[in-house]
């Protein structure tokens, strides 16, 4: 790649005189000299620093789209069909606003906060943070910061766009017990339940809560995030259970849909033998055989707030709502059978 003293020497012009015609400072330049570098520029294919003209404009326009998670770089991060929705919603989001994105998968809240000083990123949507991770990024940041699904453990002066995780669980529950269901188990990844933070435990609460109505006790199960070992357990699962828990309620679409698979391929029936919901109302759950019962969270109107709310902070605007909820919606789909 051409660099700018690569134009100078093509031209003969000093490097200064090639920089101030790159950037549009030409009042001292003669207009033939700008012809001749702005010649040799499309010539030679030279393609300017964008985040240093950018930056000369005081302001870098990057905004960062980071996913924390301890396993998030040795997992298939991109297996989810929830997180490629949500990256390509948010990325029209900010595109449209004039703004670039830039995604990153961190392990820790100081790999973060690497990114942004390097970047001099204007603001942040973080996903995938911990409650008690909370402090140190609002603390260690002094940028706009718009979190997604988060759930402080004490009340946070925070910008939080999400759904009602429990509520929502709450009344997918009440849909298996209508069905006949009484036996109903609650699976999300975990080494064991006290991985379950934020979304998981409010939808594991969610379950609990609808259970207690009816005098019912819940049956939590955390399982393995990796495909093999995850395969593992649910054939192991079904062995036990089989007979005894009739629904299974998984806390995304992508856990229930590779149940439905594993669970197919060694000769189980659904909904015959085991009952499936899911949560997120991906493609995924839409595409399976049989269509995933789901309930559906509006990706698209998510990213949309939540760039809305990050931008009006970074300009500096009042916000009179910092914490927004989607509405959620229950898709029925027949993966769920009813139990006379």
């Amino acid at each position: 790649m051409p660099t700018i003293k690569d134009v100078a020497n093509y031209t003969g012009v000093s490097p200064t005189t090639v920089s101030n015609v790159i950037h549009g400072r030409t009042t001292k330049v003669s207009a033939e000299t700008k012809l001749k570098v702005e010649q040799a520029l499309k010539e030679l294919k030279y393609h300017s620093n964008m985040a240093g003209r950018l930056l000369a404009k005081n302001g870098s326009r990057i905004i960062g789209v980071i996913f924390q998670d301890d396993r998030a770089i040795s997992t298939h991060t991109y297996d989810n069909p929830y997180l490629g929705e949500f990256i390509q919603a948010v990325e029209t989001a900010i595109r449209e606003a004039g703004y670039f994105m830039m995604f990153q998968r961190v392990s820790s809240v100081d790999d973060g906060v690497k990114l942004v000083q390097m970047w001099d990123l204007e603001g942040v949507v973080l996903s995938g943070t911990s409650p008690k991770d909370l402090s140190e990024w609002t603390n260690s940041l002094k940028i706009p910061i718009v979190f997604l699904d988060m759930y402080p453990q004490k009340e946070a002066d925070i910008l939080n766009i999400g759904v009602d995780d429990l509520q929502a669980s709450y009344e997918m529950t009440h849909y298996l017990v209508s069905k006949g269901h009484q036996e109903i188990a609650f699976i999300a990844f975990g080494k064991s339940f006290e991985d379950w933070i934020g979304v998981d435990e409010k939808r594991a609460q969610g379950v609990k809560k609808a259970l207690a109505e009816h005098q019912l006790k819940p049956n939590y199960f955390s399982a393995p995030n990796s495909e093999e070992a995850f395969a593992v357990f649910i054939q192991a699962f079904a062995k036990k259970h089989a007979g005894h828990i009739t629904a299974l309620f998984f806390a995304s679409d992508l856990m229930a849909v590779r149940a439905q698979s594993v669970l197919s391929n060694h000769g189980w029936h659904i909904p015959d033998d085991f009952s499936i919901a899911g949560f997120d109302g991906t493609l995924l759950a839409k595409l399976a055989t049989p269509q995933i019962t789901t309930v559906y969270q509006n990706i698209l109107q998510k990213a949309e707030k939540g760039i809305q709310l990050l931008l009006a902070d970074i300009r500096g605007q009042q916000l009179t709502k910092r914490t927004i909820q989607i509405t959620t919606t229950f898709i029925e789909g027949q993966s769920v059978k009813k139990i006379k």
